[in-house]
């Protein structure tokens, strides 16, 4: 039995006891308040940051370089003498380098990033800055001027690179009035960010009487030059849109284009034969339910495909790829580019039916072939006399005899009769050459077309020749 000196003994020591382990905390409150940056419980970290902290690694700064020549003319047209006109003369081509700046946002970890296409749009170079400061060259795959999107890759990425892909909302998932951040590099300064709120969804975009758009999603989150290409957020640090621009009239009214969107545009571009000659035919689409959830189905099976011979059909909803459980298109995608030549593929549908099939080749075409498929356009070899009816100075190059529509060339200008003679670096004389030059960029990049036109001035016929960016 203890005594009353050892009751009183225990008592002091306990008393010890909790006044060092008050102290202890005490010192451990003072440390996190004084660390309190790095805290997760800090009042500090707000939704907001932690959204930024989650994206930082997927925002890119794009810069761009351009060649611009300008040349002095006669009649401000370029014919056959004007190199004998400036030797003459002593007047030179001037050559000088543009620049421009943007952002973008890494989309596929394996360096696929996505930008509005006004950023590269002519750049004879594109610089890519990740956020670890480090550079790569990057080359256009796909670009949309309609829509003002573009998808880029870059170059030079080891294999075990592996990058921070941002992650996805569901398409229309968004809330009027809810938080929203812009993230880019405005006038080249480096990440900056921005929030707002979402002030308006589905705006129309009328130009010239025009209705353009009517899905433009508007904030009054500061959208600077710079920010264009860069994602906007929400406060969960999912891609909602791209920054698109502000209007010129008005301050604290910014657009930016829609998440579903990007990803019907997206889901047309990340398949196989856009980076190899392979071919599996399946365009997946995002529907999302009453409950939220999403789900990815079949928007669009290619004709002519692998997928086309299966039991599958459009608007089956997909639950899994090759044993990898999808959600939304975007999954679909990320796993679909990259498949080569005689990969299998399993598709399991929600119904619990399952789908195998393998990866085909595209079959090599011919010239004429490949010009009508690729560009929609018919072709034929300019022959001496073709050239002499034409007032043509030369016998080569391919003359365009017909164009459909919706033909990218028709976009830039070309019409009927004009005659194209260089694609990207290889002069065209024949079909051979148009085969070389398209099927070395399948990939969907914008190439540099000459293109030469007879224009009768003055009852002469003068030569004007075009550099045209067309996208393949």
């Amino acid at each position: 039995m203890k005594t009353d000196f050892q009751i009183l003994l225990s008592i002091r020591r306990y008393g010890i006891f909790c006044l060092i382990s008050l102290i202890l905390i005490t010192s451990t409150e003072i440390l996190v308040a004084n660390d309190s940056d790095n805290h997760p419980k800090s009042n500090r970290v707000t939704p907001v940051v932690r959204a930024v902290s989650k994206v930082l690694e997927s925002v890119v700064n794009i810069s761009t370089e351009r060649m611009v020549t300008k040349r002095y003319q006669r009649f401000g047209y370029s014919d056959p003498f004007t190199k004998l006109f400036e030797r003459f003369f002593g007047l030179q081509d001037r050559n000088f380098k543009t620049n421009s700046l943007g952002s973008g946002v890494i989309v596929d970890s394996r360096g696929l990033i996505l930008t509005n296409n006004h950023v590269i749009q002519r750049a004879s170079r594109i610089i890519i800055t990740l956020a670890d400061g480090s550079d790569y060259d990057a080359v256009p795959v796909a670009t949309d001027q309609d829509n003002d999107l573009a998808l880029i890759r870059l170059e030079g990425l080891s294999e075990d690179t592996n990058l921070h892909a941002i992650t996805f909302a569901k398409p229309n998932d968004l809330y009027l009035g809810e938080t929203v951040i812009a993230v880019g590099n405005p006038f080249g300064l480096g990440h900056s960010v921005s929030t707002g709120v979402l002030s308006a969804i589905k705006r129309k975009v009328i130009y010239d009487g025009e209705e353009l758009f009517d899905d433009i999603m508007q904030t009054d989150a500061a959208i600077n030059p710079g920010n264009s290409g860069g994602p906007i957020i929400n406060v969960d640090g999912e891609l909602i849109g791209i920054n698109l621009a502000m209007h010129g009239d008005a301050e604290g009214i910014g657009f930016a284009i829609p998440l579903k969107r990007i990803e019907d545009i997206l889901s047309s571009w990340l398949i196989p034969s856009r980076f190899s000659m392979s071919s599996c035919g399946l365009i997946p689409g995002t529907i999302t339910t009453e409950d939220k959830k999403s789900k990815v189905y079949v928007s669009k099976i290619l004709a002519n495909s692998a997928l086309e011979q299966t039991s599958i059909r459009e608007n089956d909803i997909i639950q899994s790829i090759n044993g990898i459980k999808v959600n939304q298109a975007i999954d679909v995608s990320r796993i679909l580019w990259s498949l080569k030549n005689a990969e299998n593929v399993k598709i399991t549908l929600e119904n619990g039916d399952a789908v195998e099939f393998i990866v085909s080749a595209i079959p090599e075409l011919g010239g004429k072939e490949l010009a009508m498929k690729t560009l929609n356009v018919e072709l034929q070899p300019l022959t001496k006399r073709l050239g002499e009816a034409l007032g043509l100075p030369y016998s080569r190059g391919l003359i365009v005899s017909d164009l459909d529509q919706n033909s990218s060339l028709v976009k830039q200008g070309v019409q009927r009769g004009d005659v194209i003679i260089q694609i990207g670096e290889i002069p065209i004389t024949g079909f051979p050459d148009l085969v070389r030059a398209l099927n070395q960029n399948r990939y969907g990049r914008v190439l540099d077309f000459v293109v030469d036109r007879v224009l009768n001035v003055r009852g002469h016929a003068i030569l004007h020749r075009y550099i045209l960016n067309v996208p393949i």
